[in-house]
């Protein structure tokens, strides 16, 4: 069984957009319909599905993860949900299903913590850096309902226009991030621990789905410093949205 895996795996990653990948003598073809997906086990086990999956979506969306950012589990759980609401897609259909509904979510948080990381590596200062991530109105309205969002347009106008006094140590040289979505803010408590109390007052003020982090940039050796919130990948890009409670004053 290992072995097999072993197998579907190197070919999964190596194949990408292929339409076969081989795993323990058993030749995957993804044109098949998606019903083995669906805890029958009847042609292929799931892990050999998974393991092509997540190779078709990398070469697909350009996300080198191998699971994409989403655990092995959870993308199973996904698959098999959309392969019983329709048991007659196939394979390259089912996974092109999951990919347009993650359109707006694929990648951000690798591409999001590395976005950190070359900033922090990098001599441009953290007044130009915020600037280039300074959301428009409309990426506002967006996220949040009315009458917040129309607050926030107002807050972060200001904000921004004053943004050039922000300083940052050069001895911050590394950065933590910890990523959720809207979503899962605003239905899950363990979520909201890793963000800002004040994210539990605008919860309900979410209107879509979005990816979200807060990040610190911290001194070589320490597990905490700078603190930030609010970057959210909106409209295809990050966005800085922070202390968004700010606008229920």
């Amino acid at each position: 069984m290992l072995k097999k895996l072993i197998i579907s795996f190197m070919f999964a990653l190596t194949t990408m957009f292929a339409n076969v990948s081989y795993a323990g003598g058993l030749i995957f073809d993804p044109d098949d319909v998606c019903e083995p997906l669906d805890g029958k086990m009847e042609y292929y086990d799931n892990a050999m599905v998974i393991f092509w999956a997540s190779g078709y979506i990398a070469g697909k969306t350009g996300v080198s993860e191998s699971i994409h950012e989403l655990s092995w589990n959870e993308l199973e759980a996904e698959l098999t949900s959309l392969c019983k609401q329709s048991p007659k897609l196939n394979y390259i259909a089912l996974v092109e299903e999951y990919i347009k509904i993650h359109s707006n979510d694929f990648g951000t948080a690798n591409q999001g913590k590395k976005m950190l990381e070359d900033f922090i590596a990098s001599d441009q200062n953290i007044a130009d850096f915020f600037i280039s991530l300074q959301p428009l109105p409309s990426d506002i309205q967006a996220v949040y309902k009315d009458p917040l969002a129309t607050n926030l347009t107002a807050i972060y106008e200001k904000m921004y226009a004053a943004i050039e006094e922000l300083k940052l140590d050069p001895e911050y040289v590394s950065v933590i991030v910890e990523f959720s979505t809207t979503q899962k803010l605003a239905i899950a408590d363990m979520e909201l621990n890793k963000f800002p109390n004040g994210y539990a007052k605008v919860k309900d003020y979410f209107i879509y789905d979005y990816p979200i982090a807060s990040f610190e940039f911290v001194k070589a050796g320490k597990t905490s410093g700078m603190r930030f919130d609010g970057l959210i990948f909106v409209a295809g890009r990050w966005v800085l949205m922070p202390k968004p409670w700010r606008g229920l004053d």
